[in-house]
């Protein structure tokens, strides 16, 4: 079943023309998994927008989830990763309308570089 996946994911990312970015979805108590850093290298190898959203950040205090904020930033640095980070919690409304700002912009970019 993962292989499957995994080879209906590649083709769908691989083919997909209107793509403009990649949202990662991780948890904030544990980001940066071997598959997260799969999806990482493969968007920053295709030049798309990365934005990863550190979820559940209700979990934690507030200063604990903007350690894991800084943690998370300074390890995508460190391989080399340009992505945004931010924490996120749909439940208690964190994060929510920075996230749709920042996707609507990458909308309006992909409707400016589509011929008319």
């Amino acid at each position: 079943m993962r292989e499957h996946w995994h080879q209906t994911l590649n083709e769908y990312l691989e083919t997909r023309q209107s793509l403009v970015g990649l949202c990662l979805i991780m948890d904030i108590r544990h980001p940066l998994k071997e598959q997260d850093w799969q999806m990482l290298n493969w968007a920053q190898h295709r030049n798309l927008a990365i934005h990863c959203l550190l979820t559940k950040a209700d979990k934690l205090s507030r200063g604990a989830a903007q350690r894991a904020v800084m943690e998370v930033r300074g390890a995508l640095t460190r391989e080399g990763i340009n992505a945004s980070v931010q924490a996120f919690s749909a439940t208690a409304r964190i994060g929510v309308d920075e996230a749709r700002a920042l996707f609507g912009q990458w909308l309006t970019k992909s409707d400016k570089s589509k011929p008319t």
